[in-house]
């Protein structure tokens, strides 16, 4: 083995700190007393070197050792997980396992230790769950931005039939001599009002509008939000229908908007619109 090098075995390392040994020291411990005692000028003979080698090592770690298992101990005694004793003093688990299998750990440490362990449990999971929120909102995010970027402007057929569907689903289909619409989404009612206008050829002024709300909603704020958005007066604004509620908190902020339009051919119109549609489904 070339001086300095690193040995690779037990068998090495004996030989290698031996022949360190030879050339350095003048005398080995005993069993006894591990006193450093005088020896005879001249080489040590290997039987030496190797008792004193193994003296070495086995009084160094078992001391070390010692000192370890002590301080182990006392540590598990105060309740701390095998984990916890390791990161302390740097002892494998299998070796703390040995050496504290006979320690006892009272009643209120062990609760206090599965308190502390659902406790961290908990925490682990309600932060790995935020996080996975997060990147699925995150992700969902951009998933819709894209699929948003592929749809292009509405062509005036395009807005007829998503004007017709809507009215289909969400229009009143019994009046004879009127066309109203209720939604309390802002974009459907855009979307209604853009067809209205530009589909069917009615004029802003022709609308009426009611907004059903509840008593403890700002009714002013209301009325000019959805006034900005359909540009119709608030003097065209009937009286509105306002419920009781004791709730604090609306999912509809903004209540529900009611538009109306009397025209007895327009209704005509629309009808014989929607039968021409159900038609091309469902004959008669």
């Amino acid at each position: 083995m070339k001086a300095g090098q690193a040995p690779r075995s037990i068998g090495l390392m004996v030989e290698w700190l031996h022949s360190g040994l030879q050339n350095r020291a003048r005398g080995f411990e005993s069993h006894s007393d591990l006193q450093i005692k005088t020896a005879h000028a001249g080489s040590i003979p290997a039987e030496a070197s190797i008792e004193y080698l193994n003296c070495w090592l086995y009084h160094k770690f078992m001391r070390s050792n010692s000192s370890k298992k002590e301080a182990a101990i006392k540590l598990r005694s105060r309740g701390l997980s095998y984990s916890e004793i390791d990161k302390r003093i740097s002892v494998p688990k299998s070796t703390l396992a040995y050496w504290l299998k006979d320690v006892c750990i009272s009643e209120q440490i062990k609760q206090d230790n599965i308190t502390k362990a659902k406790s961290i449990w908990a925490k682990n999971i309600s932060d790995f769950n935020r996080k996975r929120s997060k990147e699925y909102f995150k992700n969902r995010e951009e998933t819709l931005q894209n699929y948003a970027k592929k749809v292009a402007k509405l062509s005036d057929r395009e807005l007829w039939w998503l004007g017709m569907g809507l009215y289909l689903g969400e229009g009143e289909k019994l009046e004879k001599h009127k066309i109203r619409f209720v939604n309390s989404d802002p974009a459907i009612v855009a979307i209604m009002m853009s067809f209205f206008t530009k589909c069917c050829g009615i004029e802003v002024n022709k609308f009426q509008a009611r907004i059903h709300c509840y008593n403890n909603q700002n009714y002013d704020n209301i009325l000019k939000f959805w006034s900005r958005l359909t540009k119709i007066k608030p003097d065209k604004f009937w009286k509105p229908q306002i419920v009781e509620s004791k709730n604090k908190s609306h999912k509809l902020e903004n209540g529900t908007l009611h538009l109306t339009v009397s025209d007895s051919k327009l209704n005509l119109k629309i009808h014989g619109w929607m039968q021409g549609i159900k038609f091309q489904f469902m004959p008669m």
